[in-house]
């Protein structure tokens, strides 16, 4: 079970991540967590991560948020960096990583999910067979139920002798 929460791959943050390289070994879908993924807890979507995704859709890359938030979080994020989204995706379950690769018509190797926790978004990363990319969290400002895993998190982290 502790495997499952590996990730593939870590980088600092969702910006420094070589984008080319994914794209030259076939990876077709880029999907985001949004909160401390992309910008900090409940902040709106900054020119930086505008820009990553424009970026990112002119490299020919299908881009998806798949988060937990409710719709009146996720919707107005969505519109505002022009992505597809789920919203209330009830990560860990596999199901929103699977049906966004449907949507995109990729398989699991041409999709990988960034995001800043090992319990949602690296263990259904990899229960649906995808990349998982797991971020330093950009900011300490969290919601609390959120706060009170990060202790767990960084136990198993250390387990799992990751960064």
């Amino acid at each position: 079970m502790l495997e499952q929460l590996r990730p593939c791959m870590t980088a600092k943050n969702a910006y420094d991540i070589d984008y080319k390289m994914l794209r030259r070994n076939n990876v077709r879908l880029v999907m985001f967590d949004i909160d401390n993924t992309l910008v900090p807890h409940g902040c709106t979507a900054d020119q930086k991560c505008r820009d990553l995704i424009k970026r990112l859709k002119d490299m020919g890359f299908h881009v998806i948020l798949i988060s937990n938030a409710k719709k009146s979080r996720v919707e107005p994020f969505a519109r505002s960096v022009k992505a597809k989204y789920t919203y209330k995706a009830r990560k860990p379950k596999p199901k929103a990583y699977r049906a966004a690769m449907r949507s995109c018509r990729t398989r699991p190797k041409q999709a990988i999910y960034i995001g800043d926790q090992i319990f949602t978004d690296m263990l259904g990363a990899n229960r649906a067979g995808v990349i998982s990319c797991l971020v330093d969290p950009i900011s300490p400002n969290e919601g609390f139920e959120i706060r009170i895993k990060r202790p767990l998190e960084r136990l198993v982290m250390k387990l799992l002798k990751i960064k």
